[in-house]
């Protein structure tokens, strides 16, 4: 059971004083009070020392088809580009060079 600082969990009711994991599951959010009749007798408490615990999770996903357009895209980023002048400088030449069918940029 996590307790002791502020747990965000990004729900209606934003904050609550303790989460039950068991397992590798989140079981319970809320009270201390609840959480406590979920975990039963035995659990372990990690006190958050007032530091505040935040929803987060891993995303091992890729976004392929993204990153194939971005090489079509014109390259208008710092340095490259330092005002508006150089930015429409580069655009026009872009759109002059249409990228061949079954072709790519890099």
């Amino acid at each position: 059971m996590f307790t002791g600082g502020p747990i965000l969990t990004m729900s209606e009711e934003m904050n609550a004083e303790a989460v039950v994991v068991i397992g590798e599951r989140i079981r319970h959010v809320g009270s201390l009070q609840q959480c406590r009749k979920v975990a039963g007798d035995s659990y372990r408490l990690v006190d958050l020392q007032g530091r505040c615990m935040v929803p987060g999770f891993i995303d091992p996903h890729v976004h392929v088809m993204m990153l194939g357009m971005c090489h079509t895209w014109a390259d208008i980023s710092y340095p490259k580009v330092k005002s508006i002048d150089e930015l429409v400088q580069v655009l026009s030449d872009f759109s002059k060079h249409p990228i061949p069918p079954g072709s790519h940029r890099c």
